[in-house]
């Protein structure tokens, strides 16, 4: 996965590919953009199923659409009691909604679990780096924040 941060937009285009949790082959680009810790993003995903065969309703390739929206849990600053260290940045709850798009049966079917990676309770781009914006750039931009 690779991520670009362009921070006096609050911009972050990513794109990734490799295998998913179900064993397909893909690719997926999102560009996310933050007003404040909110977080709104497009994406388009690109999946090939392994074996067809054992995937019911997917066609040979699948092609998503999605528009997300992410909202912090905890609008606090600091995590901890700590003064002078914070050891996480804030938690986002996630949600959005993928269509299918140029799909040959003319439908709207979204397979489930293509295109799905496997999250962890600490992701360590959320938690310790704010959602990748920790860094000189970011602070330089949003000075005003701190």
């Amino acid at each position: 996965k690779y991520t670009y941060n362009y921070y006096p937009l609050d911009l972050q285009l990513s794109f990734q590919a490799g295998k998913y949790w179900k064993q397909d082959v893909g690719f997926d680009i999102e560009a996310k953009k933050f007003f404040g810790d909110i977080a709104v993003s497009l994406k388009f995903l690109y999946s090939k199923p392994d074996d067809n065969d054992n995937i019911y309703w997917s066609e040979d390739s699948n092609k998503y659409i999605g528009l997300y929206i992410e909202i912090p849990l905890d609008f606090s600053k600091s995590k901890t009691n700590w003064k002078r260290v914070q050891l996480e940045g804030d938690k986002a709850f996630k949600y959005g909604l993928r269509s299918t798009i140029d799909r040959d049966d003319g439908t709207n079917r979204v397979t489930p679990g293509l295109g799905e990676e496997p999250m962890f309770d600490i992701e360590h781009y959320k938690h310790l780096t704010n959602r990748n914006r920790t860094g000189y750039d970011y602070l330089k931009y949003h000075i005003e924040k701190f």
